[in-house]
């Protein structure tokens, strides 16, 4: 979660992003926009505020001795969404088998798209993050050293069309939220005589994302 970014917000983009690689029906879309804004908010995830803004002071592990599951993480919103979100979205009662079959459908759904994003490069990179974060979690920043210098990303180490455009969606989301909070914060201030041109990010056969 970017400094200064809400979890409402946040959450509305990281389904912008899923939908744009792999399209959703309509109910799969608000189901894992609500999943990741429970993910966020609720205490047996992440337990942070829906309008609060991100800090890494928010940022740790789900548990104190296990340090497996970064919070937030890509890995630790899986878990999440699979096992506690899609079944209290479909509870199931005791003889009720459709209601079951129903579940374990739309689990089954789920499953199957975050196992091809997983084992992707976006997985790998995910993992690679939640490590950084370990070995040195009180200056962790995945989003600043590309943007304190002239940074070029080549995209040819993703074979995949959808895994690259979905790689493109998290990168650009995460570099307008910073950008964005930046400059609220900026107004939030005052007027300030700083009017230099900030970034510029150029984006090759954009047609092909």
């Amino acid at each position: 979660l970017q400094p200064g970014v809400t979890v409402a917000r946040h959450a509305s983009y990281l389904k912008s992003c899923f939908e744009a690689a792999f399209p959703l029906e309509p109910l799969a879309a608000l189901l894992l926009e609500a999943g990741i804004r429970e993910y966020y908010t609720s205490t047996e995830a992440c337990s942070i505020g829906l309008f609060e803004r991100g800090s890494i002071d928010l940022h740790g592990f789900h548990s104190a001795d296990n340090r497996k599951f970064v919070r937030p993480s890509l890995k630790g919103l899986i878990k999440f969404f699979k096992e506690a979100f899609l079944k209290s979205a479909f509870p199931v009662k005791e003889g009720q088998a459709r209601a079951q079959e129903s579940q374990e459908q739309v689990i089954a759904f789920f499953t199957r798209r975050f196992d091809a994003l997983t084992s992707s490069m976006i997985g790998k990179a995910a993992e690679l993050a939640d490590q950084r974060f370990r070995e040195n979690p009180a200056n962790f920043d995945c989003i600043g050293p590309l943007l304190s210098q002239n940074t070029i990303i080549e995209l040819d180490g993703i074979p995949d069309d959808e895994q690259k455009s979905l790689m493109m969606a998290f990168l650009l989301t995460a570099i307008f939220e910073r950008r964005q909070a930046e400059d609220q914060e900026r107004r939030m201030k005052g007027p300030s005589g700083d009017q230099d041109l900030k970034h510029v990010f150029v984006l090759e056969e954009a047609h092909r994302l």
